[in-house]
C-alpha cells in the first residue's frame, strides 16, 4: 500500500552465492520488474482538490528494481531475507516519481 492506495508488483529474481567460502547458506539476489497500482481519493484530495472533483481514483504505473540477501537455514524450509527495492512512478496523475526507500523483511516458506 503506497500513499493510502493500493499496488501490485510483480519482479523477476536472480540468485548468486554471497560469501560462500565462509558462509555457505546467504545468498545475493537481484531483479527487476514493474507495478500498476492506484491512489486513494482520500490521498488525491490532500495533493490536488480541483482533481477530486473528476471522481476517478489516480492510476500509477512504473518499473522497480531489487536487491537483496537471503539466509537459507540448512535443516529448515524457511528463508530469511532484507531487500531494497527502488521504484519510478512512470504514469501518473501528475509527473514523474522516484521513491527509493522501499526496505524489506521478508521470511519466506521455501517448496
Amino acid at each position: 500500500m503506497r500513499e493510502s492506495g493500493m499496488q501490485i508488483t510483480a519482479l523477476s529474481n536472480f540468485h548468486l552465492p554471497a560469501f560462500s567460502r565462509y558462509f555457505p547458506y546467504i545468498y545475493w539476489y537481484y531483479g527487476f520488474g514493474g507495478h500498476a497500482g492506484y491512489y486513494s481519493r482520500r490521498y488525491w484530495r490532500k495533493v490536488d482538490p480541483i482533481l477530486d472533483n473528476d471522481r476517478r481514483a489516480p492510476l500509477s504505473l512504473g518499473i522497480d528494481a531489487v536487491i537483496g540477501l537471503t539466509y537459507k537455514p540448512p535443516l529448515f524450509p524457511i528463508a530469511f531475507a532484507l531487500d531494497y527495492k527502488p521504484y519510478v512512478d512512470l504514469y501518473r496523475y501528475t509527473n514523474l516519481k522516484q521513491g527509493a526507500t522501499d526496505l524489506g523483511f521478508s521470511v519466506r516458506y521455501v517448496f
